[in-house]
């Protein structure tokens, strides 16, 4: 059956048939703030202000108004009703024995209150109801007036002493025993009350009264004198201090400053006892408001948070899914639902997750997942989905177990992340691996090749030199020998005049090609005057050799190079020359040298047959030496560019940087 995932359900906060759970402050467990604290000192103190005032004149005879009466204890019998259902209510939650007593104090109360009422004389009927007689509801009155601060003695004590949690059977036993309780008192005050003193002559007080009435006061001091031992401990504590309080106030000028009913005293003491039993439910629906108001504000966030926990779950950067034991899907977020392309209602319940995965895929879930059920974990484990459309998305999928196993409970948490972009970046860094190798495979070959290249050009150089040496310079070397030896053995002095000559022009000769030999391996012109004046009897040479005619250009500027750097542009140059020479078939050539925002430009250009393979020259396939010379530039620092087409010629620029102050070697001009 479809179904979707909600945010997991917030902690309930109340006891269930499994145990105590989290509960919610109440009265009994919050310490008084001092405001509260304030508040209730400054009731106590007006309290006691008009106390004082009305107690002047509490003997003052007032008009008899028995409907007073109705009203006030019907108010009041509905103030410890409410008051009592409320505590009674509270213990069912916390089980706590404190509370029971002062719940059953209040239904006590409550009771008598109401049947006070109904016998007393002349609301009613004459004589009350419930066959009330003179003493009745004088006698209710010391019963009630002393049966509450009697409880309110037992919850001191017992909260002192914190006392065990309730019996499971005493709430009902207790709430049960109030009403019998009541009746023995109502069945005391009516049956048996002329068995009682009379306390009651007429609407005045016998002695008796004041005897009675002073035990129910000392019994509320005693109640007072514990209430406020603990008024600290708990805000209940506090407002039960200003109860007793009142409760005090009203016994006092009801029935023991006065004269009797219907003075001064008797209506203003009644006016207390409104005020104690409103009190304690003030507290409490003041409470109960604020409980309500704040469950209401955690109910929003309850739900602003599970809205934002459901938007994170579904819109995450990853995929989520939950699958059962069996491996059937149960739960999935829109990311993933997006990365597959499915509706939720096509997978939840229905669709096996093996049945989601490439066959490669599939051997690997067979694999893993029987181990994950029982070791309930993996991480970053390589699979791949196959979308509704076909195609198959590698991800990296990490997941956890939930629940016991053989449960329905059981369920599988699981993470997946869209490997796709990694594994392209893989197969980039593969193929740029691939590429890179070739590139330095061909490298090193065209490094090979300049190497031969380099000797072989070396060893054409000695054989040139070699061949010089023997076919000029070790011929006229013989020649001259050969003329020494004949000096030698003539003796004629014309004779040897005429061989010194020709001696003298043999040496002259081979000193003139051996200085020629010199130059053209390194012209000392390099090492005196430097590059560019190098460059000019460069071209000089070039057509006295060779007649091609080459023309230097200089722009003037000072070229700050060191010693190799002109040894090796010199003899770049020279090697242009000869390709220019042997390739081009010119027979012009033009060789600049200029300087451009700190860079020395040196180009060779001709206006010969082109080329039209730029790659195969630079290969060094062709013999043009131009790898050679792009390698040593490029040593240096520089480049080498070159601009050809066929028959339009050929342009060689060299661009090398060109520091004020060298760092090898000596500058040269």
């Amino acid at each position: 059956m479809p179904a979707t995932l909600s945010p997991p359900p917030p902690p309930t906060d109340i006891t269930d048939s499994h145990g105590p759970q989290q509960i919610a402050p109440f009265l009994l467990d919050t310490l008084p703030s001092r405001r509260e604290c304030r508040l209730a000192w400054i009731f106590i103190g007006l309290s006691s202000l008009f106390f004082v005032g009305a107690a002047l004149f509490a003997q003052v005879r007032l008009p008899a108004k028995p409907a007073f009466i109705g009203m006030y204890q019907t108010a009041m019998a509905i103030n410890d009703l409410v008051t009592a259902v409320l505590l009674l209510g509270m213990c069912f939650v916390r089980r706590s024995l404190p509370l029971l007593v002062l719940g059953c104090g209040y239904l006590f109360t409550s009771i008598l209150a109401t049947v006070h009422m109904l016998t007393f004389p002349g609301l009613l009927s004459e004589s009350g109801l419930l066959g009330a007689g003179p003493q009745t509801t004088a006698w209710l009155y010391m019963i009630w007036h002393a049966g509450f601060p009697l409880c309110v003695i037992a919850y001191c004590q017992l909260e002192n002493t914190r006392a065990s949690a309730l019996p499971p059977l005493l709430l009902p036993a207790a709430i049960g025993a109030v009403p019998l309780l009541a009746l023995g008192a109502i069945l005391l005050t009516t049956l048996g009350s002329a068995r009682l003193p009379a306390i009651m002559a007429g609407n005045g007080y016998t002695d008796s009264m004041r005897l009675a009435i002073g035990s129910v006061c000392l019994t509320t001091l005693v109640a007072l004198g514990l209430a406020w031992r603990q008024h600290r401990r708990s805000k209940l504590s506090l407002w039960l201090l200003v109860v007793m309080w009142a409760w005090l106030l009203d016994i006092s000028l009801s029935a023991l400053l006065n004269a009797g009913r219907f003075d001064l005293g008797f209506y203003a003491g009644r006016l207390y006892g409104l005020l104690s039993s409103s009190i304690l439910l003030g507290a409490l629906l003041v409470n109960a408001l604020r409980d309500h108001v704040t469950m209401l504000a955690a109910q929003r966030e309850i739900r602003r948070q599970g809205e934002e926990i459901a938007d994170l779950y579904h819109n995450a950067p990853c995929g989520y899914h939950s699958l059962d034991e069996n491996g059937i899907v149960q739960a999935i977020n829109d990311t993933e639902l997006r990365m597959l392309g499915y509706r939720r209602e096509e997978l939840i319940g229905r669709v096996h997750i093996r049945d989601l995965l490439s066959p490669a895929s599939q051997a690997t879930f067979d694999l893993n997942f029987p181990a994950f059920l029982h070791s309930g974990a993996v991480h970053d484990l390589d699979l791949e989905l196959r979308g509704k459309d076909g195609r198959y998305l590698p991800v990296l999928v990490s997941a956890n177990l939930v629940g016991t196993p053989g449960t329905p409970a059981l369920r599988t948490r699981s993470v997946v992340v869209n490997n796709k972009e990694r594994k392209e970046a893989e197969q980039a860094l593969l193929s740029a691996k691939e590429d890179l190798e070739l590139r330095i495979a061909e490298r090193t070959r065209q490094l090979r090749q300049l190497a031969s290249d380099a000797t072989l050009a070396e060893e054409g150089e000695r054989r040139a030199i070699a061949r010089d040496l023997h076919d000029d310079i070790g011929q006229l070397i013989h020649v001259a020998r050969m003329k020494l030896e004949a000096m030698g053995r003539s003796h004629d002095s014309d004779a040897r005049q005429n061989l010194a000559l020709q001696l003298d022009l043999a040496l002259s000769d081979a000193s003139t090609r051996i200085r020629s030999l010199t130059s053209q391996l390194s012209p000392p012109v390099l090492d005196r005057l430097g590059l560019v004046p190098a460059l000019a009897w460069l071209a000089s040479e070039m057509e006295r050799t060779y007649d091609l005619t080459v023309e230097a250009i200089d722009d003037g500027q000072p070229k700050p190079l060191n010693a190799s750097q002109a040894a090796i542009l010199f003899r770049a140059t020279r090697e242009l020359l000869i390709n220019v020479l042997k390739h081009a078939r010119a027979l012009f050539a033009i060789v600049e040298t200029r300087l451009d925002d700190g860079h020395l430009i040196l180009q060779v250009s001709d206006q010969g047959a082109g080329m039209d393979h730029l790659e195969i020259a630079l290969s060094g396939s062709t013999g043009f030496g131009l790898i050679s010379i792009r390698e040593r530039v490029t040593h240096l620092g520089g480049s080498l560019h070159i601009q050809s087409a066929p028959d339009q010629g050929t342009i060689v620029t060299i661009t090398l940087p060109c520091p004020q102050h060298a760092h090898h070697g000596n500058p040269q001009p």
